[in-house]
């Protein structure tokens, strides 16, 4: 998606991606994933702006980090100054909920300026659903063949996978009735300019 965003938007866009992963939740604290979107919009400037400089020059005296407000402005400041923005936001399911990092992640994400467009992939989850119930949803559903298939082409390239899968072949069938099941088939696009209630 972000390579097709850039390829098809040569004018002066922002473009911006976190992926979500559960095994990460530890790092993948609001601050941090806002953080990482302004950092990506900011690469794209061949000077820093000002006020990223001049916040970092703050911080770095007190030997301290932004806080989340901190960059949640600048965040906005920096899609603001963008003509047009896309955020994409991968596997919001597996951004930790436990903590209150998923709901105020969406919070923030439903605070951007209007010239930003927003998508958000994840599993069908009512808690997601509901805060994200003003966006238009797309779902897409693999066949569990299509599963099989590309599982068996990750098998046969992998190399640690081969060499465990001929130590023990019925480990194959294993790993792709698992995965099949687990899978279920579903992915869930959420998209929408957010402010455009």
């Amino acid at each position: 998606m972000i390579d097709y965003l850039k390829r098809t938007f040569h004018e002066d866009v922002g473009i911006a991606f976190v992926y979500c992963n559960y095994n990460e939740k530890g790092d993948q604290t609001v601050t941090n994933l806002i953080a990482s979107l302004l950092q990506q919009l900011i690469q794209r400037h061949p000077i820093v702006p000002n006020k990223i400089r001049t916040l970092y020059e703050q911080h770095i005296c007190k030997r301290t980090r932004p806080t989340l407000a901190e960059y949640s402005e600048l965040l906005r400041l920096e899609l603001t100054s963008c003509p047009r923005a896309f955020v994409v936001v991968d596997a919001l399911d597996e951004c930790d909920d436990s903590s209150g990092t998923r709901s105020s992640f969406i919070a923030d994400l439903l605070k951007l300026p209007p010239t930003t467009y927003l998508m958000i992939t994840s599993r069908d989850l009512p808690s997601i659903e509901s805060e994200l119930g003003q966006f238009r949803r797309l779902e897409i559903r693999a066949s569990d063949a299509d599963v099989r298939i590309y599982l068996e082409r990750r098998i046969a390239t992998e190399s640690r996978l081969k060499r465990h899968i001929q130590a023990d072949p019925a480990l194959e069938n294993t790993i792709l009735e698992t995965i099949v099941k687990k899978v279920e088939g579903m992915l869930v696009f959420h998209t929408a300019k957010p402010n455009l209630y």
